[in-house]
């Protein structure tokens, strides 16, 4: 059984919280090579541009977090800076959620486009991707300098929330 959101029966979707900072750092510790530190979480939970969403689950009449995602808007785009489940809690589509309900909330901001960077030897990340409607813009080249690996540079166009000439008022107002 799946939620409205699309995610399996126990899990739920809300903002991420600093409550939460000692769970992310955990999941984040073994999700990336190169992890973001507390402070730049703080920084990016304080920042105005910037939105969060945290996937929980209920086991026991207790909540946990599964997994988060934080992106900035900028505009008239988003740019998508991390995304992650925990590894025992993977491949249920609790990221492909994540990332349908970040897509939809930054829509509904007016965002026209999205951006993200991806490792290039991350296939399971850029399976996800492309399966939302990401394709490959350009690479960065040694954008990971601990692994000396490129990234690539992945976009798409969000479906507007409230039709097109919501979206060209804003953008013309800018």
């Amino acid at each position: 059984m799946y939620s409205e959101q699309g995610l399996p029966n126990g899990f739920f979707l809300e903002p991420l919280t600093r409550d939460d900072l000692d769970d992310v750092l955990a999941i984040e510790e073994v999700s990336f090579l190169s992890p973001w530190s507390r402070a730049l979480f703080a920084g990016e939970l304080s920042t105005p541009a910037s939105r969060s969403l945290a996937v929980r689950m209920t086991r026991g009449g207790s909540r946990f977090l599964a997994g988060y995602a934080i992106f900035r808007l900028a505009a008239d785009e988003v740019d998508i800076l991390k995304i992650a489940v925990r590894p025992d809690l993977r491949r249920r589509g609790l990221a492909t959620c994540l990332m349908k309900a970040l897509l939809q909330s930054a829509g509904k901001e007016q965002c026209a486009k999205a951006f993200l960077e991806v490792r290039r030897s991350n296939a399971a990340a850029i399976r996800l991707y492309e399966k939302l409607g990401f394709v490959i813009k350009g690479i960065r080249r040694l954008y990971y300098p601990e692994q000396g690996e490129d990234a690539l540079v992945m976009g798409m166009e969000i479906p507007s929330q409230n039709g097109p000439s919501e979206r060209k008022k804003r953008i013309s107002s800018l």
